[in-house]
C-alpha cells in the first residue's frame, strides 16, 4: 500500500527489494510483475512493471512480485531484514520506503507463486521442516545452474 501524504500526485517509476544486511554482492531484487489480487486464480494474468501515479492524499494498493535470480545469494530458511525502495518521478535516486522482517522460513514452496503469512508464529514444526527441505532443494538447483553457467563460459568455441 503506497500512501501519498501530499496534495500533489507522485509518480512511481520503479520498485526494488533490497537485503541491506546481506553481502554487498547481493543485487536488489527487481520488480518483475504486478498481480490484480493477493491470491491469484487461473484467469489472472501478471502485469509487467509500469509507471503509475498515486494521487494526492490517496492510497494505491499493488501486489508486486520481485524477481530472482539471486546472484551470489541463496535464500536460507531464516529471517531477513528487507527494504522496499521506490524510484519516484521527481527524485534522481532510490528512496527507502519500508523496512520489514521477511520470514523466509515460511516459504514451503519457494519455486511456486504462492502467498505466505509473514508471521513467525504461523508455522508448525512440520511446516518448518518442509520449508527447510524446499529451500535446500532450491539452493542445490541454483548452485547447479551457476555451475553449469560457469562450465559453459569456459568451454572452447
Amino acid at each position: 500500500m503506497l500512501y501519498n501524504t501530499g496534495p500533489k500526485p507522485i509518480i512511481v517509476q520503479n520498485l526494488q527489494l533490497r537485503f541491506p544486511d546481506e553481502p554487498d554482492s547481493l543485487l536488489p531484487l527487481p520488480w518483475r510483475n504486478s498481480w490484480p489480487q493477493l491470491r491469484p486464480v487461473s484467469e489472472d494474468s501478471a502485469a509487467m512493471p509500469a509507471v503509475f501515479a498515486v494521487d494526492g492524499r490517496k492510497a494505491e494498493q499493488r501486489f508486486i512480485e520481485f524477481g530472482a535470480p539471486f546472484p551470489g545469494f541463496i535464500p536460507q530458511p531464516r529471517d531477513y531484514t528487507v527494504t522496499l525502495e521506490v524510484m519516484l518521478g521527481h527524485r534522481k535516486r532510490w528512496q527507502p520506503f519500508l523496512t520489514f522482517t521477511l520470514h523466509a522460513g515460511n516459504m514451503i514452496s519457494p519455486s511456486q507463486y504462492i502467498t505466505y503469512s509473514n508471521s513467525p508464529r504461523d508455522l508448525t514444526e512440520a511446516d518448518r521442516e518442509k520449508a527447510n527441505a524446499a529451500l535446500e532443494a532450491l539452493a542445490a538447483k541454483l548452485a547447479e545452474q551457476q555451475s553449469m553457467r560457469g562450465k559453459n563460459t569456459n568451454a572452447p568455441e
